[in-house]
């Protein structure tokens, strides 16, 4: 049974990050949550959707990230070192082969998996239930300040 009024799109993440990394664009269809490299032109446009590379510049982006260069990180000195050599000589294709490098990796597949939730979030692909996870709406309220006015007797 079928309703447009119910979300029925399945993906896998991790088929996501891979497409993110990939050389070339892939195409998401959400009917059945397959990547592949061109369009399936016989499945609705409301479940088929173009997934493109990162750019190169993803790989600066990711040197200038506050994590990485800020002092309040989580990170270790050496974790900073072993994360800013391994971005010096990789590319976004050769990032899914480090995200097994321990914390370093792990934090790469965070910033690529905060990429595939914005991609997500823009091409409205996050469930109903989920939308509250929105990393940039949560990062906001976080930020917010709240004001309690009082009367002075």
């Amino acid at each position: 049974m079928f309703s447009p009024h119910l979300f029925d799109h399945k993906y896998d993440i991790d088929h996501i990050l891979a497409a993110l990394c990939s050389p070339s664009p892939s195409w998401l269809e959400t009917r059945t949550g397959t990547i592949t490299e061109s369009e399936n032109t016989s499945i609705p446009t409301s479940h088929c959707f173009c997934i493109e590379p990162l750019p190169a510049s993803f790989i600066n982006e990711l040197l200038n990230n506050p994590d990485l260069t800020g002092p309040s990180s989580h990170l270790t000195d050496t974790e900073k070192s072993t994360l800013n050599h391994l971005l010096a000589t990789t590319t976004v294709q050769g990032l899914p082969a480090l995200f097994t490098e321990g914390r370093p990796g792990g934090w790469l597949r965070e910033r690529v998996k905060d990429a595939a939730l914005e991609w997500l979030d823009t091409n409205d692909l996050i469930p109903p239930s989920m939308r509250h996870i929105n990393r940039n709406k949560a990062a906001k309220l976080y930020a917010s300040r709240t004001i309690a006015i009082e009367e002075i007797d």
